[in-house]
């Protein structure tokens, strides 16, 4: 039977003791992505029942196979972290003690979105605008704290930052500059 490790380390890393593999073609499954919620937990015997899930889809790079993990993780010693992550005046709400780097090609990653979700938690992803890697840093810091920052956002929950913001790094200007894009203009993303 396969089972799900979460690790706290710097970033917390999810691991199994298993590689998915295709049930159709054998081939070794990869990552193809993750969401982070926040859920209720019941039955969990946790005397702080919200938890986290983590769905993981992973996919067959022969056959275009795709399956589906649901993992639950239980939220413990929430606050460890937070001298990690200082207050700033702004509409990102916080910033990092560290400099996170890319855990594939050790460059500063770059802050892409933050979320504020209907709980007031937050959570924070960074990008490597080298090799595209995410990292996510979910921060449950002071729920009043959330509220403001949430206010200066003029209630909006999810954010981004400005083509200014991203086009700071040499690495980021190149690659919007061969979007053909530059510092200035407005940029309207859509799903297909």
């Amino acid at each position: 039977m396969g089972v799900w490790s979460f690790s706290d380390a710097n970033p917390p890393e999810l691991t199994c003791d298993f590689m998915p593999t295709c049930l159709f073609c054998g081939d070794t499954m990869g990552v193809r992505e993750a969401d982070l919620y926040n859920v209720q937990m019941s039955g969990q015997c946790d005397p702080d029942p919200k938890g986290r899930a983590i769905d993981i889809l992973v996919k067959c790079p022969s056959c275009g196979c795709i399956e589906a993990f649901g993992v639950a993780i239980l939220r413990t010693k929430r606050a460890r972290y937070m001298d990690k992550w200082k207050r700033v005046d702004t509409i990102w709400g916080y910033e990092p003690t560290f400099e996170p780097k890319c855990r594939y090609c050790g460059i500063p990653l770059q802050a892409r979105f933050s979320v504020i979700y209907d709980d007031y938690s937050l959570l924070a992803k960074y990008k490597c605008p080298s090799c595209g890697w995410f990292s996510g840093f979910e921060i449950d810091g002071d729920k009043e704290y959330h509220k403001e920052v949430f206010e200066k956002r003029g209630k909006v929950h999810t954010i981004t930052p400005t083509v200014e913001e991203l086009s700071e790094t040499r690495e980021s200007k190149d690659s919007l500059r061969d979007l053909g894009i530059s510092a200035g203009d407005s940029v309207i993303f859509s799903a297909r």
